[in-house]
């Protein structure tokens, strides 16, 4: 019986300890995909910013879609070619706030407050909107597959996810 009970207790610490080195083995790769996703997004809004339609195309995937405020679809290559230079006088950068990854291994879900801050000669301008993204693994590397914002008027209290 003390053998029996003895293994019983073995078993159930060695599938404990089993349990806990994949969690600890999800949760780095959790975290590593959190972390080279809000990297990606950043170089993402950084050429956004510049209006780098290069270096904006090698994130977006080939059927890349964006859903526009207005409920438009508008396709990688509609994207790209709105990406217009700011005229001279004007700055636009983005910020990216409250970002939250939901990893499901080969796609995962970005939702995050995003705010463009505009500098026309001057005059300062932001922009709020809540957005959600949605990354795909491709061929090894991850892509931007779509993308919708909500905008968020000024004065509204925003609870932080």
């Amino acid at each position: 019986m003390k053998i029996l009970i003895l293994f019983i207790l073995l078993s159930v610490t060695s599938i404990a300890a089993c349990g806990q080195a994949v969690d600890s083995a999800l949760g780095r790769q959790t975290s590593r995909t959190q972390q080279e996703l809000i990297r990606l997004n950043q170089q993402l809004i950084d050429a956004l910013a510049r209006a780098d339609k290069s270096a904006a195309g090698r994130i977006y995937a080939d059927d890349f879609v964006r859903i526009t405020v207005q409920g438009d679809v508008l396709t990688k290559a509609q994207v790209l070619e709105s990406l217009k230079t700011p005229e001279a006088g004007v700055k636009v950068s983005f910020e990216s706030k409250d970002i939250k990854v939901i990893d499901y291994g080969n796609a995962a879900v970005l939702v995050y407050l995003s705010i463009r801050h505009t500098d026309n000669k001057g005059q300062r301008s932001d922009f709020l909107y809540r957005v959600t993204d949605t990354f795909v693994k491709k061929g090894g590397r991850w892509v931007k597959a779509a993308s919708v914002g909500t905008p968020i008027p000024q004065n509204t209290v925003r609870p932080k996810l």
